[in-house]
């Protein structure tokens, strides 16, 4: 499959969520309503469907008239967290590779598979980073993980615990809150917080 995936640095990612935060969640309240934002914002319809991570490997794809999420029905169901981050993830293949997925050409989910299998690896880590990139900053943009970084870092310091001299347990809370307050994963926080570099115990 020849595919050519633009090349996009951080910086452009960072502004690219940003701008759609700001256009699609003006309110910026956290956590941040992807469903909302992909199905009224973007008028994107989300289809769950039965067994696609059991047959496919996958939990979510957005289609190449970029008109559908469709969606694991038990991710869908059961795991929201992973649900958000995976909408968001396929919301990123729209903002930022929208001319590069309408080369594809796919009418279902065993197509869509086979034509995923073939994008050269190079092409297609670049495509899931920038995807993976996006949709950590959008559901955890920096202002609001700094400030509720810093609140509860000043919880757990009001709580008797030494930052310095208990960094796991810090951390370990620290992460369980902010994955509560912006309705992620704590590897997604985590990430987040290494990248902003918001973590210095």
């Amino acid at each position: 499959m020849s595919i050519k995936a633009p090349f996009l640095s951080y910086q452009e990612i960072a502004k690219a969520a940003h701008e759609c935060g700001l256009k699609y969640h003006p309110r910026g309240t956290v956590p941040v309503p992807i469903e909302e934002i992909i199905d009224i914002g973007f008028r994107i319809d989300i289809v769950p469907e039965y067994g696609m991570e059991d047959r496919f490997q996958a939990v979510a794809f957005i289609t190449n008239d970029l008109k559908e999420i469709r969606v694991d029905r038990r991710v869908y169901e059961y795991q929201p967290g992973r649900l958000r981050f995976s909408l968001a993830h396929e919301l990123a293949h729209l903002v930022l590779h929208a001319d590069a997925y309408r080369q594809l050409a796919f009418e279902n989910t065993a197509e869509w598979k086979a034509t995923m299998t073939g994008i050269p690896e190079r092409e297609y880590s670049f495509l899931e980073y920038h995807a993976n990139t996006f949709a950590g900053l959008l559901l955890v943009p920096p202002q609001p993980l700094l400030e509720r970084f810093e609140a509860v870092v000043e919880k757990i310091r009001q709580a008797g615990l030494d930052v310095r001299q208990l960094p796991d347990v810090v951390y370990d809370r620290l992460l369980g809150k902010l994955a509560q307050d912006f309705d992620v994963s704590r590897g997604v926080v985590e990430r987040r917080l290494e990248r902003d570099q918001l973590w210095h115990p």
